[in-house]
């Protein structure tokens, strides 16, 4: 399909999102920046997301709705909708996330500013459905214009409905369908080894959590997969990025295991900081973090560790890092 210059397509993957698609698509037709072509990728809805789709676009010639026939999973919906982007920028919105009227008109600034930028990130302000209070996350590597390797070693990354994606940084880029979960990261760091990041230090997306999201497991076995997964993808097509690669999947088996230490399944958080500690043998947090496992002590949480305590721990993590 042909790259329209100056055009940007929003991408919104859904899946059974009937209550919340139609304030998603408003947010993006809201934006201040109208050369937009709107790609719904519907992947097989059976709560009436499509028919909602279908109506907007009846008021809306730049709304196009992609249907699957059969339901095949975000990886395979992201690269659908993919498939039907004309623009020279591309954008990715959750069909229950939301962007603020100037976002894209504030990215599409960064990326005329500086032909070498192949994705921009901004502010998120992440809320929950159950009334808990927001809160904001910053991605600081990428305010600062951090590498690529800088951008691998980070333990936690903004939410992919922030980004933007130059369109000739990717030309053959796809999500890889062995992917089924988490597709994203790979997809983002392949993006970024092609370019340099750019970045909007603003909230200009709003990321809802909620017990529909398909990663709201977060630290579950899928997404741990997946992620090891892609590096292993990484360290094949990229091995110069080996280094940042290991200590990536020490971050993950780390997160994998905290999380089984607050569960306080201690013996599933050992063999993941026992796994960790192989990425990065000389690496203190692991080790640390298996002693306490192997106490049935949770460093965190536990009441036998206060004050100074606490304060030396934190001290030795950070700076292991």
């Amino acid at each position: 399909m042909s790259v329209v210059d100056g055009l940007v397509t929003a991408i919104v993957v859904t899946y059974n999102q009937a209550q919340l698609i139609r304030e998603t698509v408003a947010s993006v037709q809201a934006q201040t920046y109208e050369q937009l072509q709107i790609v719904v990728a519907d992947d097989a809805s059976t709560d009436g997301t499509p028919e909602v789709v279908a109506e907007l676009s009846r008021d809306d010639p730049r709304i196009e709705l992609v249907r699957a026939q059969v339901n095949g999973g975000i990886t395979v919906n992201c690269n659908r909708g993919l498939a039907a982007a004309r623009g020279a920028l591309v954008a990715w919105l959750g069909g229950d996330d939301l962007w603020l009227p100037s976002k894209i008109e504030k990215q599409v600034r960064v990326f005329a500013a500086d032909p070498r930028v192949s994705l921009v990130g901004t502010d998120v302000e992440v809320f929950f459905d159950d009334g808990a209070p927001s809160r904001i996350a910053r991605c600081e590597i990428m305010r600062r214009g951090g590498t690529v390797e800088e951008f691998i070693r980070a333990s936690s990354h903004i939410p992919t409905s922030s980004f933007a994606y130059r369109r000739s940084a990717m030309p053959d880029l796809v999500f890889d369908p062995r992917l089924r979960v988490v597709s994203d990261w790979l997809f983002n760091v392949e993006c970024v080894a092609r370019g340099r990041l750019g970045y909007v230090p603003e909230v200009l997306t709003r990321h809802r959590r909620w017990a529909g999201n398909v990663t709201s497991a977060g630290a579950g076995r899928a997404w741990l997969d997946d992620r090891l997964i892609s590096t292993d993808i990484l360290l094949d097509e990229y091995p110069e990025l080996a280094p940042a690669l290991m200590v990536a999947r020490m971050n993950m088996l780390l997160r994998a295991g905290l999380r089984n230490l607050r569960d306080g399944d201690f013996d599933a958080a050992r063999r993941y900081f026992r796994a960790s500690c192989r990425q990065r043998p000389a690496d203190v947090r692991p080790r640390l973090l298996l002693a306490f496992s192997r106490l049935g002590l949770n460093p965190y949480a536990s009441a036998s560790l206060h004050g100074a305590g606490r304060r030396a721990l934190a001290f030795l993590l950070a700076r292991s890092r």
